[in-house]
């Protein structure tokens, strides 16, 4: 099952003060393919962030997050995401479940 969840930053991890994504593989065959790159991509909005876009419907769109927890969503580094955000979860690590039982 951890294999199932590797990732290549961990959401907990800070460059430059930022917190970083969680990167994912929907496909846990690909984590040891040195070519692949995580297909997924695991991320936490806060209260304070949900309260914000709330305070901002008139600018939302389908990735306006409205309720606080963790997401998932398909994208390759460096792209947008192919879809709204699926959550939210309690956990990371319950949302990397999430993510990897339903993507394929």
């Amino acid at each position: 099952m951890r294999s199932m969840l590797m990732t290549m930053d961990s959401a907990t991890n800070f460059y430059q003060g930022a917190v970083t994504m969680t990167q994912v593989y929907s496909d846990p065959s690909r984590v040891d393919d040195l070519h692949a790159l995580p297909d997924m991509e695991v991320f936490r909005v806060t209260e304070l962030e949900c309260n914000y876009n709330l305070q901002n419907m008139d600018h939302a769109d389908e990735y306006t997050i409205t309720e606080p927890g963790w997401y998932w969503w398909a994208c390759f580094p460096g792209c947008l995401p192919d879809g709204p955000p699926i959550g939210p979860f309690d956990t990371e690590d319950d949302a990397k479940v999430d993510c990897v039982d339903n993507y394929l």
